[in-house]
């Protein structure tokens, strides 16, 4: 994680949050699915 960056674990959320649907939209633009199997594999804690 980011031990040591004075960041707290919300923020650390916020940021991967933001990073993932930026990454989801684009990869819906792209017609690119392995953005939503990520989200699905996580989701269910299967990765």
């Amino acid at each position: 994680m980011m031990a040591g960056q004075g960041k707290s674990e919300e923020e650390f959320l916020d940021v991967i949050n933001d990073l993932f649907w930026h990454s989801m939209s684009i990869s819906l633009q792209e017609g690119n699915q392995f953005w939503i199997w990520c989200y699905v594999k996580g989701d269910t804690g299967v990765i």
